[in-house]
């Protein structure tokens, strides 16, 4: 395992991310992704090893890279977190063994049962968010009447397993908030009791993200 100088300061980001590593004959540099924009200097946009024409980064903007296109749940395992969008989720239903899929996004829009150019879209075009989002709801009205059926049913059966509904999960993640800050102010409260709730608050919001 090596790390790289500079590059492991970014952070992840498949919708906004802006940088990537580039081969190049003199080694490996880090280099903008994502498309020029009509107000975008010629002079400080660089071209990159395709010819293509890279974008500024603005002054104060933050760098983002991609880890890759991964479900959420191996975003979670792997790394601790869930992407804000686009979050790829997936399920079964149990009732039926049948697998389901979706890529959600801000403002309640979601890509159900994406398919695999669709992930590609969302992987390696580096588009806005609202184009994203337009995208997706082209794809979803897209599917048939009996296929969001099928999966608005999957969805309410999942959604049926869990032992605590949406509001009520909100209602714990509280109250474990304000166990954190009782335990944070005690002085001889042990890091192992902050570690706990902190796993159970972890756990919680990803429940909620689901949901």
């Amino acid at each position: 395992v090596g790390m790289i100088p500079i590059y492991d300061l970014l952070n992840h980001h498949n919708g906004k991310r802006n940088a990537k590593l580039s081969i190049a004959e003199d080694g490996v540099r880090l280099v903008t992704v994502g498309k020029v924009e009509e107000d975008d200097d010629d002079d400080n946009n660089d071209d990159n090893n395709d010819g293509k024409r890279n974008h500024t980064i603005r002054r104060g903007e933050q760098l983002y890279l991609s880890y890759g296109l991964k479900t959420s749940s191996n975003m979670y395992r792997d790394y601790g977190f869930v992407e804000d969008w686009p979050s790829c989720w997936n399920f079964a239903d149990s009732t039926t063994g049948d697998n389901y899929a979706f890529v959600s996004f801000e403002k309640g829009i979601a890509a159900i049962n994406p398919s695999a150019d669709f992930l590609r879209y969302i992987w390696q075009s580096n588009e806005s968010q609202e184009e994203y989002e337009e995208s997706a709801g082209w794809h979803s009205e897209s599917l048939s009447v009996v296929d969001l059926e099928r999966f608005a049913g999957a969805v309410r059966s999942r959604l049926g397993e869990f032992a605590t509904t949406l509001g009520e999960d909100r209602k714990l993640l509280f109250a474990e908030e304000q166990a954190l800050l009782v335990a944070s102010s005690i002085s001889s409260s042990s890091g192992d009791t902050t570690n706990r709730i902190e796993d159970v608050m972890s756990a919680m919001n990803y429940r909620i993200a689901f949901k």
